[in-house]
């Protein structure tokens, strides 16, 4: 299996190659779209033709804002866009089709195909480019699903998406050889016992990747400025601990 992070900081941009957390993994299957899809893959010698599934975490624009993009590329430039499935939650019809709007689908490639599209739900399993992909809800501010990839080796990584701690995480990456997990929160702790936002800190994910006791956790969605605090307080705790950086690639 090869993970390419084709981008991997907070909500938006902090510099030139700073983007949203977003994965392609075997070279066909894209977790999220970040603010720059096309010039994220093309950086890294990709094609946004390439992508085969789209795996949408949850509808948050961070999450899905460069999908308008992807899909003007792949209209404008190849007139053909069914080579692409993209899969999320409840709404992502309806946001695929809003992106479609945007790349003027009707208005100007109206005979072009499109992509499909899925709902899928929680505990779904399917298979996609030789890997098993088992699902599990996120504990966010909107609905959200966590991913686990097992390759054709047995190897499994599991990605929490935007998810505050909780016990699901724990239960779904129990001996996962890689966790990917969001620390928005860097550093520091989140204050009160709600955590409405739904996001994460590098010690809670450190804790959570030792009771489920992963073989590396690797830290992302984290603002790059706070990025050396957010892997120190980590691997205090965890010291199997990497963060991950745009143009990364885990096989």
């Amino acid at each position: 299996m090869e993970i390419l992070f084709l981008g991997a900081d907070a909500w938006r941009p902090e510099n030139a190659g700073s983007d949203t957390v977003s994965l392609l993994i075997n070279g066909t299957v894209m977790v999220d779209t970040g603010w720059h899809p096309v010039h994220n893959l093309l950086r890294e010698g990709r094609s946004p033709e390439d992508v085969s599934t789209l795996l949408l975490t949850h509808l948050h624009q961070d999450h899905r804002i460069g999908l308008p993009q992807m899909l003007f590329w792949l209209l404008n430039g190849m007139h053909d866009a069914s080579g692409l499935e993209i899969m999320g939650v409840e709404g992502v019809g309806s946001m695929a089709d809003t992106a479609l709007e945007f790349a003027g689908k009707d208005e100007f490639f109206r005979e072009s195909p499109g992509p499909s599209v899925k709902t899928i739900r929680a505990g779904e399993v399917f298979e996609r480019a030789g890997l098993r992909v088992e699902t599990e809800r996120s504990h966010h501010a909107v609905p959200g699903l966590m991913y686990a990839f097992t390759g054709e080796d047995g190897k499994r990584v599991v990605y929490s998406g935007d998810t505050a701690p909780n016990r699901d995480t724990i239960a779904f990456a129990r001996g996962a050889d890689i966790l990917i997990h969001e620390c928005s929160f860097g550093a520091a702790v989140p204050e009160g016992s709600d955590n409405a936002c739904g996001h994460s800190g590098a010690v809670e994910a450190a804790q959570i990747a030792r009771i489920s006791g992963v073989r590396e956790l690797v830290l992302v969605h984290c603002n790059p400025l706070y990025s050396a605090a957010a892997l120190a307080a980590a691997r205090s705790v965890f010291p199997a601990t990497v963060r991950a950086e745009s143009g990364m690639v885990i096989r």
